[in-house]
């Protein structure tokens, strides 16, 4: 119990089962030398409150060794560190190994059904290489438990620490961003982590400084396209990421019209054209008033407007000008002109010629 056991390079030779075992669950460890990469079963098992036969098979496939050894316990109780509050193993195996370098190997342990808490199908294997932290160093999940079989492929073993194996709830664990899209400079953003899972509390990480909290306000102060990322970790430090595209477009600037004039009636008036602006011409209005109720809207996105479009037949004077907008930002108007119809003095003319 509270011993070392160390046990020769060759195998432990026998049949192995609750009643025929070695017993290493308390502060003592089971330990062997590895001269190279290879696998060996350590027959290990618990007998405090129930006898149970939990054996750890380490298959070390690459490293550099040197006087190496690997040493095991087990323990029949809920990892300290172990978040997962509905699905998990009451169950778990402590794997040291000193003298080899870049070590990693595969492990593989059996478990019965009495250490199952929640469902089965729910718990993946999970190593914890040292002191748990959720952000530097959480839980790192593996595949799924089967017909009482827990194994973590492929797991790094550092020198020196103690790796401990076991199950945690693999539930779905998402998180998703709200509040992306298109914006105008200077408008107010408030992005937000929707986050479904079963193993909160929940840790929030926006990257471009935006944060540690569920919601997040990115500046709109510069034009272009910002992708943001999300990562959000369980209590298990088990991490689901997502990313969102803040698009942010300029304030349009109207421009300045130029081009009033005074027309006969029947002629076509002058093109007009609009400088200075930034952004997009969605279209012109006329309007019989400077106030522009109820316009009438010129199907033109051109900086130049021809006579022709502005209108030939007007009867008296028109105001016209430009609408210009640039991504989702509010549309702004540019000065308007005058079209003046001197209507009346060609009334004079005609009839002095008549």
């Amino acid at each position: 119990q509270g011993y070392n056991l160390t046990l020769g390079a060759s195998a432990v030779a026998g049949s192995f089962s609750s009643t025929t075992m070695i017993e290493a669950d308390g502060a003592g460890v089971v330990r062997r030398p590895y001269t190279g990469t290879g696998s060996y079963t350590f027959p290990i098992g618990e007998g405090l409150d129930t006898t149970v036969y939990s054996p750890i098979t380490v298959n070390v496939t690459s490293g550099t060794f040197s006087s190496a050894y690997v040493a095991v316990n087990m323990k029949d109780v809920k990892h300290p560190s172990n978040n997962s509050a509905d699905n998990y193993l009451t169950h778990y195996w402590n794997v040291t190994q000193t003298g080899i370098t870049g070590a990693v190997a595969t492990i593989t342990t059996t478990y019965e059904a009495i250490d199952i808490v929640g469902a089965v199908g729910n718990i993946s294997a999970a190593q914890l290489n040292g002191t748990f932290n959720f952000a530097t160093n959480p839980w790192v999940k593996f595949g799924a438990l089967s017909g009482g079989t827990l194994t973590a492929a492929n797991a790094t073993l550092t020198a020196g620490q103690t790796s401990s194996f076991t199950g945690i709830d693999s539930s779905p664990f998402t998180a998703v961003i709200t509040g992306e899209g298109s914006f105008c400079e200077g408008d107010a953003v408030t992005l937000t982590a929707e986050v479904s899972g079963t193993n909160p509390p929940y840790s929030y990480s926006w990257s471009g400084g935006l944060g540690t909290a569920a919601t997040a306000t990115p500046p709109t102060t510069v034009a272009g396209t910002t992708t943001y990322t999300l990562t959000v970790r369980d209590a298990n430090g088990i991490a689901a990421t997502d990313t969102a595209d803040v698009v942010v477009s300029l304030q349009p600037v109207a421009g300045t019209l130029t081009g009033s004039q005074e027309i006969c009636a029947a002629t076509t008036p002058a093109d007009i054209t609009l400088t200075g602006y930034t952004g997009t011409i969605v279209r012109w209005e006329r309007s019989i008033n400077t106030g522009f109720a109820n316009p009438a809207f010129i199907p033109s996105t051109s900086a130049t407007l021809s006579g022709a479009l502005i209108g030939t037949n007007l009867a008296s004077t028109r105001y016209v000008r430009a609408v210009v907008q640039n991504g989702t930002c509010p549309v702004v108007y540019s000065n308007y002109i005058e079209i003046k119809n001197n209507y009346l003095d060609q009334t004079l003319i005609d009839l002095a010629f008549s």
